[in-house]
Order: structure tokens, then C-alpha cells, then sequence
């Protein structure tokens, strides 16, 4: 509980920064940004805390609190700045800041709760992000060296591990604990930020109710985009319960074609039991990865597009409140008010340096703000070149501002690819994406059906929406007709085209019905309904992107591609849809008896989808925490101290050591126990998981031949050639524990005590000292 309440007080300390900041910056939104306010703090303490350690301070508590004041004084120049009024509108939201502030504290102990029954950080991707946070507590400087390639530094979007860092170092607690703190802060973060952007959207369509106080119609929006976002999954989860209760003959689950629910699977409980069954609901539509946030906190592994939600609705948020603005962006006043685009360009900068894929999608977002804000001024070229303008003066300030990140930052990527094959299935498609889907066509109907579209513009706005639509199934046709494979291509796809057309058709339909609100962007209840539009036009667009193209990477498939986009579209459809949920039920009764009809029945499906999608989440839960069964602890390293009590004692011998010195382990394939040392302590060794670093640079130039070279340094029965390779890498300490007495031969290891120092010895496990002048080599070898 201790480390709870000072975990909960760093982040409330964080949080300050960004409530000033807000309050100045944020005030075009309703709730005047408090929402918003925790994660913008934290990004920008953190931001601070990189410039500093990068270069004139070292990385320690003296640097996060200097950050942390640099961005409180910034903070609160700009709330003065903003003067009284600013003042007076946070004075007027005090219960509504008061309700974010009791949202922010149960969810974090919620999710604490949670990982509290699975906090091992054991298996999935869970040691690379225990060493890349050790990396980011650890190292004096930024970027931090490498923890599984000594003599390198990270080579990867780091900055959610700062994040946790900052606020570990600032609490002196341990990464252990904040491990699992850190995720439940992260889901906290999102759940506030989810409710802060549907509680605006709702807001801006009744913006009386919104003057003071807390109404409950804009709230209760930003409750159900929080729980779409975070709590609400796939509608898989109905099937595994239904094959669990015995139902269905194989010859059923063959045809829905689920890799791994081959029949009916009893159990003996109200929900399945089979072991990491909740695991196929991410992997549903064949060849990809379609996780959903419900999964990954369920999961628990701290990785960038997790850590990235709340941050990708902040970004929301600033382009909402930039759309808001008075008057035409353009790059004049850009200049004359510098302000909100600077603050713009920190925010969507920041996306990159959290989760690199999510950049593109922030800035469609951005693109799509000022365009609209631009039109609803007038309808002329001008005004969209002009938006163009400031969005490419923003992005280029956002790479500005994290240049030294580019500079150190190697990627992947090898241009774009076709997707020739199988694409995602009509029966899988629904399976994920319906609860989310169903409601943002709810939306886009209700858009349809109350916009005002110019008479004599009507016609090729519905022509430009069809064209924006099929533009990414259009560019695919020709390129694949120039490269002669179209025929095949089409074939391959099967009853995938089913899926397309209908992604095709509510995107077009988005699109359109977001122009014909362009002009009623103040009115009600048009206020919150163009943005919410908006984002789920790009939601959808992200959905329908991999279905056409992909990123080109060492996965060579669409994969990754699927897994990155299709993340971060959830968080932008369950804002979308939570809106739409919010006109159909208050505005539908409202529309022409037609309208009425098809408001109810989008209504009706939505809610039988989210309900089919609240099944997953509720039986997982009670599977991965066995019903809430067993001992409860943050610490995710606890299973070591009971399992491996001498091993976990070397480790904490070795995460004393001052600075980042080498140590030897085992090499070994990845998602194994090799680079187990230099995860749990952060310091570095010669090499931990080969494929990862070939994931995070796109060559195995730098390591090649390093997995060898540890293998014969611990194999070898020659002095001569184990020191060799020691001082070859700058090891300065060799360990051998369980895992490297399984691994090599006792000949091979009992050399060390010839020529090394032992400096902890306990049960199987010693850590030799490299000498660095050689003189008890020396000593050892001449011998007797």
C-alpha cells in the first residue's frame, strides 16, 4: 500500500505542471484541458528531464526534479499569462476536476489491483521491457546504453520507459514494482484522457450545460469512451465461452476457422479455463496481430503502444482544442501566437519518440483539425493550402524538437509493400472490430442524416468522399496492374473484398457527412459531432490502410503493420463511438420518422455488440487471475526470490553497482532465460535477444558473430582466449548461475577461477571480477 500512495503522489506531482499548462493553453475545450492535464505533464517533465540528461546533467532524481520545476514555472508563466479568466474557469470546473482526480485514483488502483494476481515479469515481451526501463533508471545519459548489446545504446522509441523512469527514480521505488505500477498508471492516464475527449465532444454540443458544475450527460460520454477504449474487447470472447459450456460440433468451429478452437472444451467453471485461452482473441484474423488495450493490460507487458494511449489522446485533445480556435490557421498568425502550435508540435512530436508508428496517425488527425477549422471560415483553396502550411510547419517543429532522438534512432522499415494475399475475412473482421464499428456507423448515419451540404456543392462532395474512400483499394489496383499481378491479386482475396467494401463504405460515408458539418461546426448538437467524425474517419482509414498496404519490415508480412494501426484506430473509433451513442439516443428521437427507425436500430445493434464485446473481458479476467486466487504482490520479480533465492541474490549484489559496467551471461535464442541478468539489473551484456536487436536496427551488423564469441568464452578451457573475448567487449564481470551451468560444459566454467576474482559466491551461482590490470592473472597463471 506504501508504494501505491507514493506512486499515486509522484503522478499527482506530475500532474500539476500540466494542469497550469492546460488551463492556459487547453481553454478553447469545454473542460478547459484538466483532463488532460496529467499526461501533459508528465510528457513534458519528461521531455525536460531528456534535454537535461542528453547533455549537461546526469540522469538522477536532482535532473527529474529540476525538470519538474522547469515545467511547473512554464506552467505557471503561462496560466499568469493567461490571467484571471483562466482562473476563473478552473475555479467554476472544481467538481468536474474533482470527479477526474476520483476516476484517476480508482483506476490506477484497479489496474494495480489487477496486476497485483500476475505481476511476474516472465515470459511474452515482458524482459525486454523490464530492461529497457532498468536502461532508462540506470543510465547516466540519454539514450541509455543498450542493455542486451553492451557498447551500444538503445536503438528504440524509449520515451514511455523515461517516463516510468522519471517517476521510479523520483520515488527511489523499484522497478520491480514500478513495473506493474506503471502499467496501471498508464491505463489510469488513458482512462482519464478517454473520458476528458468524449466528456468535450458531448460538451461542445451542449455548451450551456458545460458552463460550471459537473453535468452528467457530457460525463457519462466521456465514461463510455473510456470503457470502449479500455475495458470493452473482442466479440471472440463469446465463442471460447460458448465452446467452454460444450457447445457447437468441430465441424462448426472448423468453419469459423479460429486457429486453436478446434470443438467444444468443457470446464468447470462459469468461464474457460483452457490454459492463455483469452491469447486467440488477438490472433483471429490469420498471419496478423490484432491486439485491443483490454488485452494488453491484461497481459502486462509494458510496451510502447501501450504506454503511447493516453499520450494519443492527448494529441486529440490539443487538435480539438486547435480546431476550436477563433479565425484561419495559417502560418502568419502561427507566427504571432506561437504558443498552441508549439505546444502542438512538443505533444505530436512526442507521439513518435513514445510509439514511432503512431506519428502518421497523429498527424492526419492534426491535418484534419486545421483543414476544418480553415474551411468552416470559407470555402477556397486558399484556406486548405494555408491549413497544409501550419500542418507541415507543426510536423517539421516536432521533428525539430526531438532531432537528437532521430539521430540515434535506427529503423526497420524498408519502404512499403502490397498485401498480394488473404486479406481480413468478413466473420473475422466483425468478430473484433463490431463493438467499436457498429457504434461509428451509428454515427456516421446520424451525420448523414442532419448535415447541410450546399446545394449546388452536393454533388461533387459525395464524389470527393467515394474517391477519398476507394483511394487506398485504387492505388493498390495500379500498382499491381503495372506489376502485372492484379488478376491473382484480386483472386487471392476472396470474401476479404467483403470486408473492404464495407470499410470502403463507412469510411465514404464519414467523409461525407463530415463535410456537409463543416459550416455547423459552433451550432448543436453539430459542436462535438465534426471532430468525432473526424476521428472516426481516420480510425476507419487505419483499419483499411493494412488492408491494401503494409510497412515493409524483417517480419516481411503485414503483421506488424496490422498490429501497430489497428492499436491505436480503437482508441480513436471508441471516442467516435461513444459520441455516436451519445446523438443516437439523445438526438434520433429528434429526426424524421425514418430517421427514428434506423437511430433505434443502429442503437440496438451497438449496445448488442458491446455487450457481446464485455464477455471477453470478463472471463479472461477471472482465467488470468485463476478467480482471483492465490497471494497478491507488485513486485514482479518475487517469483526469482522464491524460486531462485541465490539468484535473485546475485541480482541484487549486482544492481548495486554504480555506472552501467558489462557482465557476461548466457547467449541464447530470444523469449528465452538468456539476457535474464541484464534485464532484471539494467546493466549491460555482450548480447541478450539477437532477433529483437535485429527488430530494432533492421541488420545484425553490430552483433553478428557475438552469440559465438559468448558461447566460447564460457566453453572454452583456455585462458588465453577467455580473456580474449572479455576484454574484447568490456566485460568487467562474468556471471555464471543456473542457466549457464545447464548451457555449457563444468570444464569450460571452472576456468574462471584460475584468472577471475569471485566477488559473490552463493549456492550455483557465482559473479567473477575482471581485473583491469591484469595482476591477479598474472598471479593465478603462474601457479605452483
Amino acid at each position: 500500500m506504501a508504494d501505491f500512495l507514493l506512486w499515486w503522489l509522484a503522478a499527482e506531482a506530475a500532474g500539476v505542471p500540466g494542469l497550469l499548462l492546460a488551463a492556459a493553453a487547453l481553454r478553447s475545450l469545454p473542460d478547459r484541458g484538466i483532463a488532460f492535464a496529467k499526461p501533459l505533464g508528465l510528457l513534458l517533465t519528461g521531455y525536460v528531464l531528456w534535454l537535461l540528461a542528453s547533455g549537461p546533467l546526469p540522469n538522477g532524481r536532482p535532473a527529474v526534479l529540476l525538470a519538474l520545476a522547469v515545467t511547473a514555472a512554464a506552467g505557471g508563466a503561462a496560466l499568469l499569462r493567461a490571467g484571471r479568466p483562466a482562473l476563473a474557469d478552473l475555479r467554476a470546473r472544481l467538481p468536474y476536476l474533482l470527479a477526474v482526480e476520483v476516476l484517476f485514483l480508482a483506476a490506477l488502483a484497479g489496474a494495480a489491483f489487477l496486476r497485483s494476481y500476475v505481476p511476474e515479469i516472465a515470459g511474452t515481451e515482458k524482459p525486454m521491457d523490464l530492461a529497457f526501463l532498468n536502461a532508462a533508471v540506470r543510465g547516466e545519459g540519454f539514450p541509455p546504453p543498450d542493455p542486451w548489446l553492451a557498447g551500444h545504446t538503445v536503438s528504440y522509441y524509449y520515451f514511455g520507459y523515461l517516463l516510468i523512469g522519471a517517476l521510479t527514480t523520483l520515488t527511489g521505488l523499484s522497478t520491480a514494482v514500478t513495473f506493474n505500477l506503471g502499467l496501471a498508471l498508464v491505463f489510469a492516464l488513458a482512462a482519464v484522457a478517454a473520458v476528458g475527449l468524449g466528456y468535450n465532444l458531448a460538451a461542445l454540443s451542449r455548451p450551456r450545460e458545460t458552463a460550471g458544475g459537473l453535468p452528467r450527460g457530457p460525463l457519462a460520454v466521456g465514461l463510455a469512451a473510456a470503457g470502449l477504449l479500455l475495458v470493452a474487447g473482442s466479440m471472440e470472447g463469446v465463442l471460447e465461452w460458448l465452446a467452454a459450456q460444450g457447445y457447437g460440433s468441430a465441424r462448426l468451429w472448423a468453419r469459423i476457422g479460429i486457429e486453436g478452437l478446434t470443438g467444444a472444451q468443457r470446464t468447470d467453471t462459469w468461464y474457460p479455463t483452457e490454459f492463455w485461452w483469452w491469447w486467440r482473441a488477438t490472433r483471429v484474423v490469420p498471419g496478423t496481430i490484432h491486439e485491443f488495450p483490454f488485452f494488453s493490460f491484461l497481459l502486462g507487458d509494458l510496451h510502447p503502444h501501450v504506454m503511447a494511449i493516453p499520450f494519443v489522446l492527448l494529441a486529440v485533445g490539443v487538435g480539438v482544442a486547435l480546431w476550436r480556435q477563433p479565425g484561419e490557421a495559417t502560418l502568419r498568425e502561427a507566427a504571432a501566437a506561437p504558443a498552441p502550435y508549439l505546444l502542438a508540435a512538443a505533444v505530436f512530436g512526442g507521439l513518435a519518440f513514445l510509439n514511432t508508428w503512431d506519428f502518421p496517425a497523429g498527424l492526419a488527425v492534426l491535418t484534419g483539425a486545421l483543414l476544418l477549422r480553415n474551411l468552416r471560415e470559407r470555402w477556397a483553396p486558399g484556406a486548405a493550402l494555408a491549413a497544409l502550411g501550419v500542418t507541415a510547419a507543426v510536423g517539421l517543429a516536432s521533428v525539430f524538437l526531438y532531432l537528437p532522438f532521430y539521430l540515434s534512432f535506427d529503423s526497420q522499415a524498408d519502404g512499403f509493400a502490397l498485401v498480394r494475399g488473404a486479406a481480413t475475412g468478413p466473420l473475422t473482421g466483425l468478430l473484433h472490430w463490431a463493438p467499436l464499428l457498429l457504434p461509428v456507423g451509428g454515427l456516421a448515419a446520424y451525420g448523414l442524416a442532419t448535415g447541410r451540404w450546399p446545394e449546388a456543392d452536393r454533388s461533387w462532395m459525395a464524389a470527393l468522399a467515394a474517391l477519398l474512400a476507394a483511394a487506398p483499394a485504387g492505388l493498390w489496383a495500379l500498382l499491381l496492374l503495372a506489376d502485372g499481378g492484379l488478376g491473382g491479386a484480386i483472386a487471392a482475396r476472396g470474401w476479404a473484398w467483403a470486408t473492404d467494401l464495407a470499410l470502403m463504405a463507412l469510411l465514404g460515408a464519414l467523409i461525407f457527412a463530415l463535410l456537409g458539418h463543416v459550416k455547423g461546426a459552433d451550432g448543436a448538437p453539430a459542436g462535438g459531432l465534426t471532430p468525432a467524425l473526424l476521428l472516426g474517419a481516420v480510425g476507419v482509414l487505419l483499419v483499411l490502410g493494412p488492408e491494401f498496404f503494409y510497412v515493409q519490415d524483417v517480419f516481411r508480412s503485414r503483421m506488424n503493420t496490422v498490429f501497430k494501426l489497428w492499436y491505436h484506430g480503437w482508441a480513436l473509433l471508441a471516442a467516435a463511438g461513444a459520441y455516436g451513442g451519445f446523438v443516437l439516443l439523445t438526438e434520433g428521437r429528434r429526426l424524421p420518422r425514418p430517421g427514428r427507425a434506423a437511430a433505434a436500430l443502429a442503437g440496438g445493434a451497438s449496445l448488442l455488440a458491446v455487450a457481446a464485446g464485455l464477455v471477453y473481458p470478463v472471463t479472461a479476467t477471472f482465467a488470468r487471475t485463476d478467480g482471483f486466487a492465490g497471494p497478491r504482490t507488485l513486485d514482479g520479480l518475487a517469483f526469482v526470490r522464491a524460486s531462485a533465492p541465490d539468484e535473485a541474490a546475485a541480482l541484487a549484489w549486482l544492481a548495486e553497482l554504480a555506472g552501467t559496467p558489462v557482465v557476461l551471461e548466457a547467449a541464447g535464442p530470444d523469449w528465452g532465460e538468456t539476457g535474464r541478468v541484464a534485464s532484471r539489473t539494467g546493466l549491460p551484456t555482450v548480447l541478450g535477444w539477437p532477433g529483437h536487436e535485429l527488430q530494432w536496427r533492421g541488420s545484425d551488423t553490430l552483433f553478428r558473430g557475438r552469440d559465438l564469441d559468448v558461447h566460447r568464452a564460457y566453453q572454452t578451457e583456455d585462458v588465453a582466449e577467455a580473456r580474449s573475448i572479455l576484454q574484447r567487449y568490456g566485460v568487467a564481470y562474468v556471471y555464471v548461475g543456473p542457466v549457464e551451468r545447464r548451457q555449457y560444459p563444468a570444464a569450460g566454467l571452472a576456468k574462471f577461477d584460475r584468472f577471475l576474482e569471485p566477488v559473490f559466491r552463493q549456492g550455483d551461482v557465482v559473479i567473477y571480477r575482471v581485473p583491469q590490470d591484469g595482476a591477479r592473472a598474472k598471479e593465478v597463471e603462474a601457479g605452483p
